[in-house]
């Protein structure tokens, strides 16, 4: 049997970098920039999926034209007064962050090491991804493969996302455009604490589960819009253009004749439906 390799990566064994199949590491116009890797697929035709699970720090991943995931971290910032008297004046050469990335068959992990690190990732645009942190917020943009993403203390941005989303946000709001979804797949969004505001493409077809116990619920006026099943509550046109709903539960509706579930159900805090275009 022939024995599956594995590739491993670590941002502070520089040395080992040009030893490592499948893993280059970026130069600036002066210096190499060890913060900075970059990891080849196994597979580059095909999807990538991509997971990154953290205790603190932000996430920050955008999709590009490129067949390569690349991954930055940038680590806590070390304050002049906390240098050890004895390293003064010396130059630091490891990595606050410690961040490693490993590759088998195009999926690609993550694994950010015990130090608060904010971590930037650029993907293939049609990449698969599962992000979540404890405490930090996460940012995905022009990413069309599904999302999975979760943030315990901060918010949650996704801008020109497609595929199933899956997003929730403890304490703090999500915000989500969505320009190409999944026909097929449900959608999810969810927060404790936060306002959740979603932009659905005008030609869209869904059947909406929308809940908020201390929040109204708003929906575009120019969505072809139908309750679905008696909710114990009205309607009516606000001067924004937007559809109020107050509903002491959960809405169901369909928009555009109906088609993939999504359910948004926020707690604490307003929902929001735009149409896009």
């Amino acid at each position: 049997m022939k024995e599956k390799v594995t590739a491993l990566y670590r941002i502070t064994l520089l040395a080992a970098l040009s030893l490592t199949p499948g893993l280059s590491y970026a130069q600036t116009a002066n210096e190499q920039n060890p913060n900075r890797l970059v990891v080849r697929l196994s597979h580059p035709s095909q999807p990538a999926r991509v997971t990154l699970q953290m205790l603190a720090g932000s996430i920050s991943v955008e999709g590009y034209t490129g067949n390569e995931v690349i991954v930055e971290g940038a680590g806590e910032r070390i304050a002049e007064g906390d240098v050890p008297a004895e390293a003064r004046g010396m130059r630091r050469l490891s990595h606050p962050g410690d961040v490693s990335v490993d590759e088998d068959n195009n999926v690609v992990r993550i694994h950010p090491g015990f130090k608060p690190t904010n971590i930037d990732v650029r993907v293939p645009a049609n990449s698969m991804l599962s992000l979540k942190t404890l405490t930090g917020s996460i940012k995905v943009q022009r990413v069309l493969g599904d999302l999975d993403v979760e943030s315990t203390n901060g918010g949650v941005t996704l801008d020109q996302v497609g595929g199933s989303i899956v997003a929730h946000a403890l304490n703090g709001g999500i915000t989500a455009n969505v320009v190409r979804p999944s026909a097929d797949k449900p959608f999810s969004f969810s927060t404790l604490n936060g306002r959740i505001e979603v932009t659905l493409p005008a030609s869209m077809r869904a059947n909406l589960n929308m809940r908020s116990d201390h929040g109204d619920i708003y929906l575009d006026e120019g969505f072809d819009y139908k309750p679905l099943a008696s909710s114990g509550g009205s309607s009516k046109s606000g001067s924004n253009g937007m559809l109020r709903l107050k509903m002491d539960n959960t809405i169901h509706a369909a928009i555009n004749g109906g088609g993939v579930e999504i359910s948004i159900r926020s707690f604490n805090g307003s929902i929001l439906v735009h149409k896009g275009k």
